[in-house]
Order: C-alpha cells, then sequence, then structure tokens
C-alpha cells in the first residue's frame, strides 16, 4: 500500500487531471476494541479506512450539474480487530468500503469561500486537508468482508 501511495501522489504530481478527479483519503474511526482512552488515530491501523475518491467535480459535464458537482464515489479497504487484547473474544477481518459522499471542498468553495476556486490561504489549507483526510459522518457506505 506503501508502494500504491507514492506512485499515486507521482500520478497526480504529473497529471493535473488526475488530482483534480481523484483523492486518496484516510478515514479514521475508532474499532470497537480499543478503550476510549486508548484511542490514538495515528497508531490505531484498525481504525483506520484507506479510500479512493472519485469527484464528480474532476469530471467538466457533471460540474456543471448542481447537486451532482457535490457528489464522490468512494471506494476503499481497512481491517478490524487485529491489535492485541486483554483476552476478550475479537474477530479480525478485513473489508472492502463502498461509498457515496460529499465532495467537502466544492462545497466549502461555494458556499463558504463564495465560489472562489483559486480562493486565498485558508481555503487552500482547507483543500490541502480535505484532500487527505475523510471527514467521518460526510458519505454512506457499506462494507464487504474479504
Amino acid at each position: 500500500m506503501n508502494a500504491a501511495g507514492a506512485a499515486f501522489a507521482v500520478l497526480s504530481e504529473a497529471v493535473p487531471g488526475v488530482d483534480a478527479l481523484l483523492d486518496f483519503r484516510l478515514l479514521y474511526q475508532q474499532d470497537d476494541y480499543v478503550p476510549q482512552a486508548g484511542a490514538m488515530p495515528l497508531t490505531d491501523y484498525s481504525g483506520q479506512t484507506y479510500l479512493l475518491a472519485l469527484k464528480a467535480d474532476g469530471i467538466p459535464r457533471l460540474r456543471e450539474v448542481p447537486v451532482l458537482r457535490y457528489l464522490e464515489l468512494q471506494v476503499g479497504y481497512n481491517t478490524r480487530g487485529y491489535e492485541p487484547n486483554d483476552g476478550v473474544k475479537i474477530d479480525p477481518h478485513r473489508r472492502i468500503y463502498y461509498g457515496v459522499g460529499v465532495n467537502l471542498s466544492r462545497l466549502l468553495s461555494d458556499t463558504v469561500f463564495r465560489g472562489d476556486l483559486k480562493g486565498g490561504k485558508i481555503q487552500r489549507g482547507t483543500d490541502t486537508v480535505l484532500e487527505f483526510l475523510q471527514v467521518p459522518g460526510t458519505a454512506v457506505r457499506t462494507y464487504r468482508r474479504l
């Protein structure tokens, strides 16, 4: 996955259309086995979901459709229950993620930032964060166990 992420980063930088069309993101949602006091997003691998988002806004014809431009199709991968535990029976497994989400960068651009796609420092910073992190609760998703 590290090599795939590095290859995607190179492709995104080399081909501007890829960056406008696709985002590679991390979604963190605490796994059930982790006690609240032990939640560490950077080390809780069973709470991480890696996903690829196909943004309708990156397709010129869909960018002009009022509702569709705010949507994105998502596919991803995660695991659950792989951390050591205190003897509690767990069910470690891998899952594929499918979903439809909201393109928050585009939504904020058209509302808070008033349609200015170039924007200032705050908008560029927000867009950068949203390019790499998926905000929980902004997608309808389903999982399939592998």
